[in-house]
């Protein structure tokens, strides 16, 4: 399937959607870094977790799916996972060689699958993670999943959803929404970022300092 060699800047667009499905899958579980139960070895976490730590993608480390969501979404997505070459997984996950792997979007359909089946309805009529509602961040081309979420009121006039407090992006101009009290991790080469970035999977600091040392295990690209 030649799609993605074609259409290279789409095809990088929809993996990094893949990539934020996959951190967002996994994220809380590698903070937490407490094994996994045995009730929970069949969860959307865990089987995600299982098929890149097969393909050497997730080092070693326990990751706790006791939370983890178990709706038809979170299945669906794994199984995307599961059924994945580890080769694609990677050149996927890693944001490398997309263009050029013949199955990359084999693996974005079925995701988009997922989404069309059991994700959250845009007003213009295309689907997105169901998890993505109200999380402050318009991923709808309409905006339509951050309409009539939960508010918290700024104190200027404008509010912003609950998941945003402390995320690091100031949403309210007066910052009611990032007060000092959120803190700052400070990288090791003198930069900062919120505490809340830390250990997530992604490396914000441009030193990678703020990914070194977690509890939990972490995405293997090298």
């Amino acid at each position: 399937m030649l799609f993605c060699a074609q259409h290279a800047s789409l095809c990088g667009m929809r993996a990094a959607r893949i990539r934020r499905v996959a951190f967002g899958m996994l994220t809380w579980g590698l903070l937490a870094g407490a094994a996994c139960g045995d009730d929970e070895a069949g969860s959307p976490c865990e089987r995600a977790a299982a098929a890149l730590r097969s393909c050497g993608l997730l080092s070693d480390g326990p990751v706790d799916c006791s939370e983890s969501d178990t709706g038809p979404a979170g299945d669906c997505l794994a199984g995307c996972f599961e059924s994945t070459e580890c080769s694609t997984l990677k050149n996927v996950l890693c944001g490398t060689a997309v263009a050029a792997d013949t199955m990359a979007f084999t693996l974005i359909q079925c995701v988009d699958t997922c989404f069309e089946e059991h994700g959250f309805r845009c007003a213009d009529g295309s689907a997105i993670d169901p998890s993505w509602e109200c999380d402050g961040e318009a991923d709808c081309d309409d905006a339509s999943d951050e309409l009539d979420c939960e508010t918290v009121p700024c104190g200027d006039g404008t509010s912003y959803v609950p998941v945003a407090y402390c995320d690091g992006l100031p949403d309210c101009s007066n910052g009611a929404d990032e007060p000092a009290g959120c803190g700052q991790f400070r990288c090791a080469d003198g930069t900062s970022v919120p505490l809340g970035y830390v250990c997530d999977t992604e490396a914000d600091c441009a030193d990678g300092s703020d990914e070194a040392d977690c509890p939990g295990p972490t995405l293997q690209c090298g």
